[in-house]
């Protein structure tokens, strides 16, 4: 039976072969995270970000930052998906589907 798990915090990248912090995990299977006694909405969160990152890449003129902003805007979007069509996934599962890139 699968279990209910957010995947690993330390991943791989496909690309450049860079680790980096898979910071939003905890919204995977919630899309609500609670740190004391505030309350975070992946929604909200997403979209602040991602209008922040498309600014900053409208107005870049440097490759490497645009580059990295764009990585950030599919790693936003791949999360997206896995939040809203939360399924339970193993934790063979889940480390496939962020090695695949998605």
């Amino acid at each position: 039976m699968a279990r209910r798990i957010n995947g690993e915090i330390i991943l791989k990248d496909n690309i450049d072969h860079r680790y980096y912090l898979n910071y939003l995990n905890p919204f995977i299977g919630a899309g609500v995270v609670v740190f004391g006694n505030t309350s975070f909405q992946f929604d909200k969160y997403y979209y602040d970000v991602k209008n922040k990152s498309l600014k900053i890449i409208k107005n870049e003129i440097n490759h490497d930052i645009i580059a990295k902003h764009n990585w950030h805007l599919n790693y936003l979007d791949n999360i997206k998906n896995m939040v809203y069509n939360y399924v339970e996934l193993t934790e063979e599962e889940i480390t496939e589907y962020y090695k695949m890139g998605l």
